[in-house]
């Protein structure tokens, strides 16, 4: 006999014109991008997993059906406004990716929250996220921000990305110091600084930015993929405290001579050029 689908998900449906599918893989709900319309749930048969993602909505949907939804997709919705979202109070992963929000707002309530995926919007300021303690994942790549702050709050944080803005400088991460990998790629940075406290970055990505030199990197012992392919650095140097580090990129600058490189002792992939890779033994 066929499963019959929850009333809130027959009525969402009705509403929206959208024909939903059970799934039973976490996975569906925010990470696999080839799957949508799709719910998931809980051993009680409480919806906690919703993705509607690429479905043309324009603004976000009616939630009230669904006061235990802890995973939503709303991604790739046309969505230029945040709102709706402040009663599902037990929500942990939200995706808003590939919209066309421009403010960060009414994401205050939802305190339990440790995922946000932000990217490919048109967001120009990050505010709004100050009573979002809990957050690991902050995803705000590919936006039109051009000031690092409004996050010294979000202590938990592990991940951050904030590839592809117009951020000319380094500035108010001192706070997070659980930071693990950090993404600043494809922006306007022209220096390194500031990076000093966050001694347990293994990833950090400064690729495609205005730098002309390697400094300020000496306390992050914890290192062990630095890019900083795409700048203007004309000479390896700086480098010598990161004792861990096994991936370096280096990529399309102005450098001409490899040296300053003695001291990485676990380094096994250099990589200089296009298409290029030095195996270091």
């Amino acid at each position: 006999m066929e499963k019959m689908k929850p009333e809130s998900i027959i009525e969402f449906e009705k509403l929206y014109g959208i024909e939903l599918n059970e799934t039973e893989d976490k996975a569906h709900i925010i990470t696999d991008t080839k799957c949508s319309n799709v719910y998931l749930l809980s051993d009680d048969q409480e919806v906690i997993g919703l993705n509607i993602c690429s479905n043309s909505l324009g603004s976000i949907p009616d939630m009230s059906g669904f006061p235990k939804l802890e995973r939503l997709n709303l991604s790739n919705n046309g969505i230029t406004e945040i709102k709706e979202l402040e009663e599902l109070k037990q929500l942990t992963m939200l995706d808003l990716s590939s919209n066309q929000i421009r403010e960060i707002e009414g994401l205050e309530e939802l305190s339990k929250l440790t995922y946000l995926e932000l990217i490919f919007n048109e967001i120009s300021e990050i505010k709004g996220l100050e009573e979002l303690r809990a957050l690991i994942f902050l995803n705000l790549a590919f936006n039109h921000i051009a000031e690092i702050k409004g996050l010294s709050e979000l202590k938990q944080l592990t991940e951050l990305n904030l590839a592809g803005n117009i951020i000319d400088e380094i500035k108010g991460l001192e706070e997070l110091k659980q930071l693990t990998e950090l993404i600043l790629g494809f922006n306007q940075i022209t220096a390194i600084k500031d990076l000093d406290k966050l001694r347990k970055l293994t990833h950090l990505n400064l690729g495609f930015n205005e730098i002309e030199e390697i400094k300020n990197l000496e306390e992050l012992e914890q290192l062990i993929d630095l890019d900083l392919s795409g700048n203007q650095i004309t000479e390896i140097k700086g480098l010598g405290t990161l004792k861990q580090l096994i991936q370096l990129r280096l990529s399309y600058n102005l450098i001409t001579e490899v040296k300053g490189l003695e001291e990485l002792k676990q380094l096994t992939q250099f990589e200089l050029e296009d298409r290029q890779v030095a195996d270091i033994e």
